[in-house]
């Protein structure tokens, strides 16, 4: 009678088997698609690096040579971009999709593009490096996939920063 009990819950488990693969294959393949290409004051950054960290953990590195990048970001992580190219700052952007797992129906594009400033034409801003190493956008995910920066004051003061800088760089020279 227990070999019969056994067999038979063997039996319904093995038949859930592809419900249960096929369902969290499902959950793992929600995500954030992100998108975009590179861009400095004159024209398209090329080549470039970005990063993507969780936790300060670097999850992956990719290298572009055609301005453009494209990511697939788990949902209910939060992660930082970071863009690195030769003779340019470093440009960091966060990323929260936290608790959409279950609320998301399909997975939200996001279309980005990210200005970088040039090192050989800009230096006057490594006085205020240290500022410009903040995201410079704190981009937070609603339930309906709907976008917003949640860092926009922050930016605006690292902005007007910026602005100071070269504005006073121009009337010394």
């Amino acid at each position: 009678m227990k070999n019969r009990y056994t067999l038979s819950f063997a039996l319904l488990l093995a038949s859930l088997m592809p419900a249960i693969v096929h369902a969290s294959k499902i959950i793992h393949e929600k995500s954030v698609h992100i998108k975009g290409h590179v861009v400095n004051e004159y024209d398209n950054v090329k080549h470039f690096k970005m990063n993507v960290y969780h936790n300060s953990k670097l999850l992956v590195s990719q290298y572009a040579t055609d301005g453009k990048f494209e990511y697939k970001i788990p949902l209910d992580i939060d992660v930082v971009l970071e863009f690195e190219a030769i003779n340019h700052y470093t440009k960091r952007i966060a990323l929260s999709a936290i608790k959409l797992r279950d609320a998301l129906v399909e997975a939200p594009i996001l279309v980005l593009t990210v200005q970088m400033f040039s090192l050989i034409n800009y230096h006057e801003l490594k006085s205020i490096q240290d500022i410009m190493d903040f995201p410079s956008a704190f981009i937070w995910l609603d339930r309906n996939g709907n976008y917003f920066d949640l860092n926009k004051k922050q930016m605006d003061i690292v902005n007007n920063e910026i602005d100071e800088v070269l504005h006073a760089a121009v009337a010394s020279s």
